[in-house]
């Protein structure tokens, strides 16, 4: 007998792929209905199959008569396979959504950038979602700065070192209590001779963003978050907060002879402040 040779093309599986990931994949939305659409299917038709599993796992300790008895009576029941098939339809067309959301969802992004992620997958890309991933970046590092320096509860003096205060101390008061008045501050700084235009302006804008109460009065903890939003680091913040705290919540001769001797300016070019806000 002749032997006849057949040869059969080649399943172009790699374009079948790369053209779902292009068609389908790039579009959240198409693929979450198509991928849960057929999980669902699946599980209409393989509840038959996976029920008596199901089934034997929730009668452990029980005879096989039992469970027998058990499968056979809802086999012969049409509602109640109707059931279960509809049970399988759902289980598995959630499960296919959820799949496709943890595919294209980010939620590291917040909600919002989460939804708008499901727009596409080259949202990221784009301006818009370029522009969202930036804020998002900013909002966490602005909210872990101000966590930051609300645990920190300032330093007070004690044997001739520095100890940080517990949870239940008071802290350093210049740096947590509303000492600084915000008015004469800024005529303070504004008069110093020993600060440029540039170096006031940044100064002054530090302590007019320090947000206290309405007595006019801020902390040390209200200027370093002020000084944080300005574009400086936590460490440098806290530094501004307790320096500005110490000097400028003092009677206002004794901190007008400081400020005349260079002893504000100084102390505010060496905690960092100035070349953090030139960066």
């Amino acid at each position: 007998m002749n032997k006849i040779a057949i040869s059969l093309p080649n399943i172009p599986i790699t374009g079948f792929t790369s053209g779902y990931a292009h068609h389908v994949g790039s579009r959240p939305w198409l693929e979450a209905g198509v991928v849960g659409g057929g999980a669902a299917v699946a599980g209409y038709h393989g509840m038959k199959f996976l029920f008596p599993v199901v089934l034997r796992a929730l009668m452990i300790g029980k005879s096989d008569e039992e469970y027998e008895k058990s499968l056979e009576e809802i086999k012969s029941d049409p509602d109640s396979i109707q059931l279960l098939k509809n049970f399988g339809a759902g289980l598995g067309g959630l499960a296919g959504v959820a799949f496709t959301a943890g595919k294209h969802v980010d939620w590291g992004r917040g909600f919002k950038g989460a939804w708008d992620g499901m727009k596409g997958s080259r949202y990221w890309g784009s301006p818009a979602g370029k522009a969202r991933t930036k804020e998002v970046r900013e909002k966490r590092l602005t909210n872990s700065t101000n966590r930051y320096i609300d645990s920190s509860r300032g330093y007070r003096s004690g044997r001739g070192e520095r100890q940080k205060v517990g949870a239940g101390g008071q802290g350093d008061p210049s740096f947590n209590s509303e000492r600084i008045p915000v008015s004469a501050s800024l005529s303070f700084i504004k008069a110093d001779p020993f600060l440029s235009l540039g170096q006031k302006a940044m100064t002054g804008m530090v302590i007019e963003g320090a947000e206290g109460s309405n007595s006019g009065l801020v902390s040390g903890r209200d200027v370093a978050r002020s000084a944080v939003h300005a574009g400086v680091g936590a460490g440098v913040g806290i530094l501004v907060g307790k320096t500005l705290g110490a000097l400028l919540s003092l009677p206002s001769p004794v901190t007008r002879r400081l400020s005349a001797a260079g002893v504000i300016a100084g102390a505010l070019v060496n905690t960092g402040l100035f070349a953090e806000l030139r960066k």
